[in-house]
């Protein structure tokens, strides 16, 4: 039977969860699920809103009895196993892999973007998962035709993010936005992520020529104050993640429509025009999944800001680290790792005596998860060390204790990829079949060490257990790395600058002689 109480309460907890207010809307889906408990929307919603409050291990919960009550929900299959991966919890993950394979062949879930990265390593699969996301994400929204290119004296060039504030894509892009050649380029920020008073926010503002923050705005609005202001290029930082807002690019907002950095893999929508990549990260032969033209930079399409400061050194017992160790790292999210990978660190600690792991604070059931997994494969749950969550400052300080920065795969480090080889410390790589899980791989052929990008995963833990038993050839490689941070592509700001540009310029010609 219907329940016009449970209904009004749910429609009010999306209302709520819409503005960012997800206390409120977890108290507006109890009361809904109180009337009728088999409603499986306000379940998921209310697990969306658990997972926004930083409570994965609630929102399993809510999306067991979701799926139990509904089997081939559209989103409840999906969002479980996203919700499982940032806990670690992997006990039917290879069941659920099945059934998510067979759900995208069949065209029955609407996978998030994150899942797909996390969990599917086919390209053709994911590409047609992120087509179906994003149709319907923009399902409402009119068609737009394409704007003429305009022709103005420098061209107006417009980055589109959720993350201008104290996140990874402003740790990397923030130095690019201040360098760009302001005698060719009109630079434009238009934020639609919160602001956070950090010292990087302020930073970021006084980069741009214009900063203009939509938060409060819809996709609409936000279209027809670029068009007023006859943006040229709009580069989207944020692709289909939580935060992205591709609707504003479906309004079709700019003549030249671009994908870059926050989100490697493709849109999925005709409206995005390129996507910009380097031939490690997203070689040719991958265009057949991309909805975008792959546009290649020359050495690697991600960046670092070189600008950033980087705190005192300390000592390893002051971090936490055990003095005579040989330190195993990484610090990507826990959500990237699997149980295959983590099959193999655990063999590299039984190998490699008084070694351990050191990872970044996760949730503590993932961490009570991982510490059981651990134990599972018969190490000591102590050998794994968590970093406490610092400033960036400290925890870049932090990483030079670090002797060997292990890699995830499918989807590869990125940002904390960057960090680790800034501060000379070796990464270990396997190159992954899609653009998300061949990130690292790019960045350490632009910083000249190929040899540490694996081709399978049996080479990965052979060459990872070399280096941790061999330390004159993990030395050798550290100083190469030394010696290359200031001399290769990868750390070089004005050659990447300059590439980019280069790229800009092309689009932007090609645009005007459509």
């Amino acid at each position: 039977m219907e329940s016009p109480a449970a209904e009004a309460n749910y429609r009010r907890g999306n209302e709520l969860s819409s503005q960012g207010r997800f206390t409120d809307a977890v108290a507006s889906y109890d009361a809904a699920l109180r009337e009728r408990p088999d409603l499986v929307d306000a379940l998921c919603n209310r697990a969306n809103a658990y997972r926004s409050l930083g409570r994965p291990g609630d929102a399993v919960v809510d999306l067991e009895k979701a799926l139990a009550i509904d089997p081939r929900h559209a989103f409840g299959l999906p969002m479980l196993m996203e919700a499982e991966m940032h806990i670690c919890k992997w006990d039917r993950m290879f069941d659920r892999l099945m059934s998510l394979n067979a759900g995208i062949d069949e065209d029955r879930f609407r996978v998030s973007p994150l899942v797909l990265m996390m969990c599917v390593s086919d390209p053709a699969r994911q590409f047609k998962g992120f087509r179906a996301y994003a149709r319907h994400v923009v399902r409402s929204c009119p068609v737009v035709p394409r704007p003429r290119a305009w022709a103005h004296d420098r061209i107006r060039l417009a980055y589109v993010s959720s993350d201008f504030r104290q996140h990874a894509v402003s740790f990397l892009a923030a130095e690019l936005f201040e360098r760009h050649d302001r005698d060719r380029f009109e630079v434009v920020a238009i934020s639609h992520g919160p602001d956070d008073g950090s010292a990087l926010r302020r930073r970021l503002v006084a980069a741009f020529d214009e900063f203009h923050d939509v938060r409060t705005l819809s996709d609409q609005a936000v279209a027809d104050l670029m068009r007023r202001r006859e943006i040229d290029i709009a580069v989207d930082l944020s692709g289909l993640t939580a935060l992205g807002r591709i609707g504003i690019l479906a309004r079709r907002p700019a003549a030249t429509q671009v994908s870059w950095l926050g989100y490697p893999a493709t849109t999925g929508a005709d409206f995005v025009d390129y996507v910009v990549a380097d031939p490690v990260a997203l070689p040719t032969a991958l265009q057949p999944f991309f909805s975008e033209k792959i546009v290649h930079l020359p050495d690697c399409c991600f960046l670092r800001d070189t600008r950033q400061a980087v705190a005192p050194a300390r000592t390893r017992t002051e971090v936490g680290l055990p003095p005579d160790a040989f330190v195993f790292c990484c610090f990507s999210q826990s959500y990237k790792f699997t149980p295959g990978m983590f099959d193999i660190w655990m063999r590299l600690l039984r190998s490699v005596e008084r070694s351990v792991l050191w990872l970044a604070m996760a949730h503590p059931p993932a961490i009570a998860n991982l510490r059981r997994e651990a134990a599972a494969r018969g190490v000591d749950p102590a050998r794994l060390v968590f970093a406490p969550q610092v400033d960036i400052s400290e925890h870049l300080a932090r990483q030079r204790h670090a002797d060997l920065f292990l890699d995830t795969v499918p989807f590869n480090a990125v940002t904390t990829a960057m960090d680790a080889l800034w501060m000379g410390v070796p990464l270990l790589t396997c190159l992954g079949k899609s653009f998300v899980g061949r990130g690292a791989a790019s960045a350490l052929h632009a910083v000249g060490l190929p040899e540490l990008v694996t081709g399978n995963l049996r080479d990965y833990e052979a060459l990872a257990l070399q280096l941790a038993r061999e330390p004159e050839r993990l030395h050798a490689v550290r100083a190469r790395l030394a010696h290359n941070r200031s001399i290769a592509p990868l750390f070089d700001m004005d050659r990447f600058r300059r590439n980019i540009e280069a790229a800009y310029l092309d689009m932007h010609r090609a645009a005007a002689t459509a």
